[in-house]
């Protein structure tokens, strides 16, 4: 398939050469999954089992253990985790002239060699070139500019495979004076000299069957489809015509097939037969069907080899690259690996995944199958860029030392690129993401000093269960990491002064109100505002749930709260103050309407305060825009004065009893996912927010602009435009930044104790004496228990 860019520019040059027209933020990003739920909820969910005994304290280290600790990087090789294992692994890249503006590329894969074609579209049709760049298996490179005429420029459109050697079919299209077509290919051997000229006069010359895509089989058989798109108006095609053609080593017609309107793939089969990959829609559109064709050369025939209909697997309705094996076996491919599967479909074994070898997929371009079991492919990274693969049977077992990475599935596309390039790097080493850990089992596995080596404990708590986790104090010493992190994300991952856990991005949390005053505010003034307000029909947006109201204004941690006292054991529920603040949260706290966020009810006086989390520098922008320059970002109340938070989902720690070499691995993945490189690349998840490195935050600052389209639940959708103003918002992030403080929650077990007494008496269960008394008792056992239990 040729793919394209700089399409405007590139279809232009085309028409210029009288050539036909080839038709070439959920999560941090803003509104939360539902199944996320509010902070009072979600947070701390470590569990108690009947193994939470046998945790046991582990000495820190310190200093002593990271300060010094480097894995060694080795040269490439690939390892024996799977089936499969890669004899070589090359970069397949042409070059990158300054100032091209676009282009079309292909790739084709030789017997022992892999090529990519690239047209360079520049300033003009005569500054144009055309590069084809041969990568071997030895890993020699040869990259030639292709002249096929002499004195004739951009005369080449397109490159095949010649199966059974390292030779490639060229396409060259030419105008005549009388504007009829005239197409040739040029077989070229591995140095990249031309072996003959194949002229096609059988295609017509009006411009509508020029070839697409090329493959010889292996008895020299000529494969090539064409496309053709009929552009008539503006608004785009109005036809779109497609044709399979077979011709003899002459270039004589044997054979034409009409496919219009279905999409076309040639594959090159185990056996050296070229087969033809289609795909049908119904008339809405729905994909209902793939199948592999053989023409059979001898009655024209076409007959199916494989045939899936709309309830085959998903991956192969949507287009997944995948060819023959043997008679009864396909291969393909998907985002996780190269599989096996039956003729209909099924996956029957696991030959290669991606991630266990470092790479980087993104789409499969090519796929061959060899003698003696080999595969040969050219895949896309990422970065678009090709690569060469060649794979053979595992054989001898190679020792890998592997570790867990034990993530929330919301988070583990975040992850990804770091895991990836860390299995590349570190070929002896591993590690392995998995999504699957229930709360229960985890901590299970935790307190018996087992389970993943490293831990995203958003979901499974963090400041309680200190013993658990190894102290990071040594990882990110020195003043260039002082220089790098941003110090309020970093304290994230501390407890009482200790790093044991590390954050690789981080929103800001504060509180918006109408009016210039008051600047600031504690517990007791934020209700005296509230119950001041006479106007007001809500606290604050989203505020449906009376504990939810006051787990996010009246709670900060044990150590910051309304309603207890963690060192002494005292609590307040008792009190006028409690008492105020449960009639305030009953009196606004509507559990059958939701609060909108956004400025109408803020500035109409109905909302008292608006709560908003910045997790993109772009909504910043957003909020200057809708709530204007004076607005008043007075923060969340707390026993000390009104204060802005940093919170993070996304905080990874090291299991305390992992051996010295499983910290070391995981230290090294920790120093990895902060390194500039991999955050850059994190930073494309949507679910990714504001950098915990400084460089990689100012990029994002500098990536928004006049086209940025900042969206949050309850705002307008807008495009920033003229009120675009980097230099205040920049000033106002990091203002607001430089005044956070670290997001603290309580622990799960109290925190749903809290809840669970709070909601009865929401739900009219008990009277408000009988929750008072309830919570109490309830509370202060607890804390007598914990504070017992740090004492021992």
């Amino acid at each position: 398939m040729k793919k394209f860019v700089g399409v405007k520019y590139c279809c232009a040059l085309m028409l210029l050469l009288y050539l036909p027209v080839a038709v070439l933020l959920c999560g941090c990003g803003g509104e939360e999954p539902e199944n996320r739920g509010d902070a009072a909820g979600r947070q701390g969910a470590f569990v108690e089992t009947e193994d939470s005994d046998r945790i046991e304290q582990v000495e820190s280290e310190g200093n002593l253990f990271f300060k010094d600790m480097l894995l060694e990087e080795e040269p490439w090789r690939d390892n024996t985790l799977d089936d499969y294992t890669a004899a070589l692994h090359l970069p397949l890249v042409p070059q990158r002239p300054e100032g091209e503006l676009g282009g079309m590329w292909e790739y084709a894969l030789g017997d022992t060699c892999g090529a990519v074609y690239k047209k360079h579209v520049l300033g003009s049709a005569e500054d144009s070139w055309e590069e084809l760049k041969i990568v071997t298996y030895q890993g020699d490179e040869n990259s030639v500019r292709l002249a096929f005429q002499e004195n004739v420029v951009n005369q080449t459109w397109g490159m095949g495979s010649i199966i059974g050697s390292d030779h490639f079919m060229m396409l060259d299209m030419e105008v005549s004076e009388d504007s009829q077509w005239k197409y040739r290919l040029f077989e070229i051997d591995a140095d990249q000299q031309i072996v003959r000229t194949v002229n096609l006069e059988f295609l017509a010359g009006d411009g509508e069957e020029a070839p697409d895509e090329i493959i010889v089989d292996r008895e020299g058989y000529i494969h090539f489809t064409t496309s053709y798109w009929n552009y008539v108006t503006e608004e785009g095609p109005t036809e779109h015509r497609n044709y399979y053609f077979i011709a003899n080593s002459d270039g004589e017609l044997l054979a034409k097939y009409d496919y219009t309107g279905v999409a076309l793939r040639l594959v090159a089969l185990y056996d050296g037969r070229v087969a033809l990959w289609s795909q049908s829609v119904d008339s809405e559109g729905q994909r209902i069907g793939c199948r592999l064709e053989y023409a059979d050369i001898v009655t024209g025939k076409m007959a199916a080899l494989v045939e899936l209909d709309r309830n085959a697997p998903k991956v192969f309705l949507n287009g997944a690259y995948f060819t023959l094996w043997d008679e009864k076996t396909l291969l393909y491919a998907d985002s996780k690996g190269l599989h096996f599967a039956d003729l209909s479909g099924n996956s029957t074994e696991d030959v290669y995944i991606w991630v266990n070898h470092g790479i980087s997929f993104s789409e499969l371009e090519q796929l061959r199958v060899l003698e003696d079991g080999c595969i040969s492919l050219i895949y896309s990274d990422s970065q678009r860029d090709g690569n060469l693969l060649f794979l053979k049977p595992a054989q001898e077992e190679v020792e890998v030392q592997q570790i867990v990475l034990a993530v929330s599935s919301y988070h583990r596309d975040v992850y990804y690129p770091a895991v990836v390039e860390f299995n590349k790097k570190y070929p002896t080493y591993h590690i392995e993401i998995k999504t699957d850990y229930d709360e229960t089992r985890l901590l299970t596995e935790l307190t018996a000093g087992k389970g993943p080596v490293l831990v995203e404990t958003n979901s499974y708590g963090f400041e309680d269960y200190e013993k658990l986790w190894t102290p990071l104090e040594g990882l990110f010493d020195g003043e260039q990491w002082e220089d790098v992190l941003i110090p309020q994300a970093m304290e994230l991952g501390k407890i009482d002064g200790t790093l044991y856990g590390v954050v690789s991005s981080f929103e800001l949390k504060t509180v918006v109100i109408a009016e210039n005053e008051p600047t600031d505010w504690d517990y007791e003034g934020f209700l005296d505002g509230i119950e001041s307000d006479s106007f007001i029909e809500a606290i604050c947006n989203g505020q449906n749930y009376v504990w939810s109201f006051m787990y996010n204004f009246l709670i900060h941690g044990m150590e910051d709260n309304y309603l207890l006292d963690a060192e002494s054991g005292a609590t307040y529920f008792d009190s006028d103050g409690f008492r105020r603040a449960l009639r305030l949260g009953m009196a606004y706290c509507d559990a059958n309407v939701y609060v909108e966020a956004g400025t109408p009810l803020l500035e109409e006086g109905k909302v008292f305060c608006n709560e908003i989390r910045i997790t993109r520098p772009e909504l910043v922008d957003l909020y200057r825009i809708c709530y204007g320059k004076d607005a008043n970002y007075i923060g969340y109340p707390s026993k000390d004065g009104s204060g802005h938070y940093v919170a993070s989902d996304y905080l990874l720690t090291i299991r305390a009893t992992a051996s010295d070499e499983e910290k070391k691995i995981a230290g090294a993945f920790l120093q990895m996912l902060l390194s500039r490189d991999e955050q850059l690349e994190e930073a494309q998840d949507s679910s990714f927010c504001l950098s915990v490195r400084r460089d990689v935050l100012e990029e994002q600052i500098g990536q928004v602009n006049e086209q940025s389209m900042p969206f949050v639940s309850g705002f307008n959708q807008i495009t920033l435009g003229e009120d675009y103003d980097r230099e205040y918002d920049a000033w106002l992030l990091y203002k607001l930044l430089g005044n956070a403080r670290p997001e603290r929650h309580l622990p799960k077990e109290l925190n749903t104790i809290l809840r669970e007494e709070v909601e009865e008496y929401m739900a009219g269960v008990i009277t408000e004496d009988v929750l008072i008394e309830r919570l109490t008792n309830r509370v202060g056992i607890y804390l007598a228990e914990r504070n017992y239990t740090d004492t021992r």
